[in-house]
């Protein structure tokens, strides 16, 4: 997003803008209930599935897991790769939330289409930001 990133959240239009960088997120089962996030760029957290709470920097990330928490049997190791800063503006919360939702989708084995996976982005987004 160039312009209006949280005016979308409200109806209203934005600017939008493509960039040759991406975020990539790899989740890895484990056998207890432990979550453990971890990323280059902003550090580690630690949780279990009963546990789940936003907290920064992983707010987004842990919005869109707790959209999933009463499917989760096994806890997981989630890594995330960004090539581009969080502090840019650059629509880095959106990007990371649509990849944690499809990612548990397809661990899941749920319906992934992309209506599907931008509708559990969009609420895990404007749970954390109370909209």
């Amino acid at each position: 997003m160039l312009m209006g990133e949280h005016a979308v959240l409200y109806g209203s239009a934005a600017i939008v803008g493509a960039i040759d960088h991406r975020i990539s997120v790899v989740l890895t089962p484990r056998a207890d209930n432990r979550i453990c996030i971890m990323s280059e760029r902003l550090g580690h957290y630690q949780t279990s599935i009963d546990a789940i709470t936003l907290k920064d920097p992983f707010r987004f990330v842990l919005a869109a897991i707790l959209q999933f928490e009463t499917e989760l049997s096994v806890g997981f190791d989630l890594m995330i790769q960004s090539q581009f800063s969080d502090q840019l503006g650059l629509g880095s919360s959106a990007a990371v939330t649509v990849a944690v939702v499809a990612v548990l989708l397809s661990w899941l084995r749920k319906q992934k289409d992309q209506n599907k996976i931008y509708s559990l982005a969009l609420d895990a987004v404007r749970h954390v930001l109370k909209l």
